[in-house]
């Protein structure tokens, strides 16, 4: 990522990452596998990969495990998960009580365990000439009002970034004018480094942690 800027400004909002396991109420099969030992699959927010990419890299070091990470949206993690495509997921944020119902009625309870803090980080082109990003604007942006700001641009349309900004401007979806939208937080930064004028909106941990992805 560092290729694409000679600086990154940001501003900092604090969230955590959570990590989510499901598990029977009653269950009499044996398993040869360990909290330390065996294979798995986690599902992860994508916006919270890098970091959670740091964590495994020490564990497998240390363990006889392997564990295979599937990076997908909020959205769709939480959907995989009731679904039974996963065992594990990785968040930002709580379950809530309309997604824990669900499984409830399956019997499951999900357990959380609080393991990282990330945040969110506002990115803008090195050719921009304000270095300063104000929230405010970007919040009154996101609710309709024109400001300064030419276009924000989100990982994902179902990440947790952007249900994230939803929740601190108090809407329920984003503006169709000016909203911008790819794939994955690389996705972002490399949009963001081409076109001038344009705020990136990301995990932090993608512009702090070291770079694993061959691009």
């Amino acid at each position: 990522m560092k290729k694409y800027f000679k600086y990154i400004l940001f501003i900092t909002i604090s969230i955590g990452a959570l990590f989510f396991s499901c598990k029977k109420q009653e269950s009499g099969i044996p398993s040869e596998e360990t909290i330390l030992q065996g294979k798995s699959s986690f599902l992860v927010d994508e916006s919270l990969l890098p970091i959670v990419e740091n964590q495994l890299e020490i564990f497998e070091s240390r363990y006889n495990a392997k564990i295979t990470l599937i990076p997908q949206s909020e959205k769709e993690s939480i959907l995989s998960l009731a679904h039974d495509k996963a065992k594990v997921i990785v968040l930002s944020r709580e379950l809530n009580p309309s997604e824990e119902n669900v499984f409830k009625q399956k019997k499951i309870i999900p357990r959380s365990t609080r393991f990282a803090i990330d945040a969110i980080a506002f990115i803008k082109n090195k050719q921009s000439n304000d270095s300063l990003i104000d929230l405010k604007e970007i919040l009154d942006f996101v609710k309709g009002s024109k400001n300064q700001i030419k276009g924000l641009v989100f990982d994902n349309p179902n990440s947790s970034t952007v249900r994230y900004i939803c929740e601190k401007a108090g809407i329920n979806e984003l503006p169709k004018n000016g909203i911008y939208s790819f794939k994955t937080n690389d996705d972002v930064i490399k949009y963001v480094s081409e076109n001038e004028g344009m705020i990136g909106v990301v995990g932090i941990n993608w512009v702090s942690q070291p770079k694993k992805r061959n691009d």
